[in-house]
């Protein structure tokens, strides 16, 4: 099985991979850098379009690709991530999961809704922490959740529907 990943990102392909060997067995993994073409920090409805957009552009020959998109939406009673997975195959099908949903703090959120992206919001107020690492899952829950078995769950909702035909 070939699967392109629609992102650069060493955390998202290594999600794929972690998520696909279980359902396949051996797979081949190319990470594909890609625009989402969509805001550097999705809201909404922008999330999915920028997940199916990376699908779309790392398509190739591939057997599957997959995009990964997080982003925040106003909800409930505050500012949520979730992030969401469109998995493509030739025949052009599409199957969508998301990852489970996260509450930022307060003071995250006031700074989202100002223009900021996550990574930066993080960077202001949790100076210790950057990158690509842990990411803010892992901040905020103080490594009880890292940020590649969170993206593993939007990848595993995908791949739901794919599972049950095999």
């Amino acid at each position: 099985m070939d699967i392109a990943v629609g992102s650069s990102n060493p955390v998202k392909a290594e999600a794929v991979r972690t998520v696909m060997e279980k359902i396949y067995g051996e797979v081949r993994i190319t990470p594909i850098k890609v625009n989402s073409g969509v805001p550097e920090q999705p809201w909404g409805d922008e999330t999915l379009r920028g997940a199916l957009n990376r699908a779309e552009a790392a398509m190739g020959d591939h057997d599957l690709s997959v995009g990964i998109e997080a982003g925040v939406f106003e909800m409930y009673d505050g500012v949520y991530d979730i992030q969401h997975c469109v998995v493509l195959d030739r025949r052009g099908r599409m199957t969508i999961g998301m990852g489970p949903g996260f509450r930022y703090p307060d003071d995250v959120a006031e700074l989202l809704r100002k223009g900021m992206t996550v990574g930066d919001a993080m960077k202001t107020l949790y100076k210790d922490h950057s990158g690509r690492g842990e990411g803010a899952i892992g901040i905020l829950s103080k490594g009880l959740i890292d940020r590649k078995s969170l993206t593993e769950q939007a990848v595993k909702a995908a791949m739901i529907s794919r599972t049950v035909e095999r």
